[in-house]
């Protein structure tokens, strides 16, 4: 038997490269409202939408990612810390482990979900390999390999 891990914590800090990713996708979704066939004042109305979306996903990436602290408990679930409080969580969905990036999908509530993208220059490199090897074990346990 193999003993119980300590918690893991994690304090991600603000990410250039989702920053990057934030920042060209939503360029490229304008870019597509620019190219299609829509009448002038749609095309405005949804690059409008594009631009407000970015904003939003901006926001919550430059105020939000410094100011959480997030624990793995060795029992599975998860603590988010932030400036408002504290939130128990369960993992909603599989997560995504990836050398470059991790996804977390943590249901707070009975209908709240929340979904945390990690890229690789968010924490540091020991701490994200050690998230992505604990990840991928509970997968493994879970499927009984």
């Amino acid at each position: 038997m193999s003993e119980p891990q300590p918690p893991l914590q994690l304090t991600p800090q603000r990410s250039r490269c989702l920053a990057l990713w934030l920042f060209g996708l939503h360029l490229a979704g304008l870019l597509a409202v620019w190219q299609s066939a829509l009448p002038g004042a749609a095309r405005v109305a949804l690059g409008l939408v594009v631009i407000g979306g970015g904003a939003v996903a901006a926001r919550r990436h430059w105020l939000w990612a410094s100011r959480i602290t997030l624990t793995w408990h060795a029992e599975g679930h998860w603590t988010l810390q932030h400036p408002g409080g504290r939130i128990e969580a369960h993992e909603w969905a599989a997560p995504y482990a990836h050398p470059r990036l991790v996804l977390l999908r943590l249901r707070t509530g009975r209908w709240r979900h929340c979904s945390i993208a990690l890229c690789a220059d968010s924490l540091p490199g020991e701490l994200h390999r050690r998230l992505r090897v604990r990840l991928r074990a509970g997968q493994t346990a879970e499927r009984g390999m």
